[in-house]
């Protein structure tokens, strides 16, 4: 199987102040990811963006287009002052991402503040974002030792 290159490219509606991120392999559009940029959330007096929902087209799951997703995403919402947000019902699929970024130290399970509302448990990448998604077991590993030597980013 050859792995073609996949470009992310992210479009923003001012109207309702959420952020696009699309995947494309060659002309294809083969992955989404949309995130709010309200500023109703926020944690340690920092907006979080949160991501609304993510798919990936059948076919090409398991090629790392989920990640390259989240990374353009987490990459945008740092770069505007924020922190990108998980959802807080963590559906099946995006489960293991988040997992996978606490353990790997760049992410932690926080409550969030909604302005005039309660609070909920989400997962928040740390900025600057440095999502790096292990390849095998030899990677987890090490990603764990250094997650253990750095402590819990906050």
């Amino acid at each position: 199987m050859t792995v073609r290159k996949v470009s992310y490219t992210t479009k923003v509606n001012k109207t309702t102040k959420r952020v696009e991120v699309i995947a494309r392999q060659d002309k294809t559009q083969v992955g989404e990811l949309e995130f709010s940029l309200a500023q109703n959330l926020v944690i340690d007096g920092i907006p979080v963006a949160k991501i609304q929902w993510i798919g990936v087209r059948e076919e090409y799951r398991g090629q790392g287009i989920a990640t390259g997703l989240y990374q353009a995403a987490a990459d945008y919402a740092c770069g505007v002052g924020m922190r990108l947000a998980s959802d807080e019902t963590l559906k099946l699929g995006s489960r293991g991402f988040w997992e996978k970024q606490r353990k790997a130290g760049n992410a932690v399970r926080k409550l969030t503040d909604k302005r005039g509302g309660k609070r909920k448990s989400r997962y928040v990448l740390a900025c600057p974002a440095r999502i790096n998604p292990p390849t095998n077991d030899e990677n987890i590993r090490k990603l764990e030792r250094l997650a253990a030597q750095s402590g819990t980013i906050e």
